[in-house]
C-alpha cells in the first residue's frame, strides 16, 4: 500500500511538472494581444493541412492555431509539427498556411509560438547550456517576425 501511494504521488508530481514546462513564459502584454484574437466562426475545415503534414511524415505537436498574422482580416493556420519518427520530439517545425499556400516554415527546438494580432509573431526557443538538463532550460531566446508585403521578416533576435 505504501509503495502504491508513493508511485501515485510520483506520477502526480511528474504530470504537474510536465504541465508547467509546456506553458510559455509569462508576458502580460502578449497575453492581452493573444486574448484579442477572435476565434474563426464557423470552424474551418483543416483536413487539407493535416493530410499534407501526414504525407511529409510529420505530426502536429501543437496547434492548429488560427490567427490573423498578416492583417488581411482572415486567419492564417499555424501548426507546430515534428517527425513521426522522433525519439524525444524536441526538433520542431513552425508552419503557417494562408489558404493552400505555406507562407512560413522554420525548424526550431522546443518552440513557443506567440502571435501578435494583424502584425506577426514571436518564436521563443531554449538556450541550451553546458551541464543543464535538456528537459529544463533556464534561458530562452526570442525572435520577432512581422508581415511585410508577401512574407514574414525577422525584425530582431536576442
Amino acid at each position: 500500500m505504501k509503495y502504491a501511494f508513493s508511485l501515485l504521488l510520483m506520477l502526480i508530481i511528474g504530470v504537474a511538472v510536465g504541465f508547467v514546462l509546456q506553458k510559455p513564459l509569462n508576458n502580460p502584454t502578449e497575453d492581452k494581444l493573444v486574448a484579442a484574437i477572435p476565434t474563426p466562426n464557423p470552424t474551418p475545415d483543416l483536413s487539407y493541412y493535416e493530410e499534407l503534414i501526414k504525407k511529409e511524415e510529420q505530426f502536429t505537436a501543437k496547434g492548429p492555431f488560427g490567427a490573423d498574422l498578416t492583417g488581411d482580416d482572415s486567419p492564417e493556420h499555424v501548426y507546430i509539427t515534428t517527425s513521426l519518427f522522433c525519439a524525444s520530439c524536441h526538433d520542431q517545425t513552425v508552419r503557417i498556411f494562408d489558404g493552400t499556400n505555406e507562407i512560413f516554415n522554420e525548424e526550431s527546438d522546443d518552440v513557443v509560438f506567440s502571435p501578435f494580432y494583424n502584425t506577426g509573431f514571436v518564436l521563443r526557443v531554449p538556450v541550451r547550456k553546458d551541464g543543464e538538463p535538456y528537459c529544463c532550460p533556464t534561458e530562452f531566446s526570442a525572435s520577432v517576425y512581422e508581415w511585410s508585403d508577401n512574407s514574414f521578416v525577422k525584425l530582431k533576435s536576442d
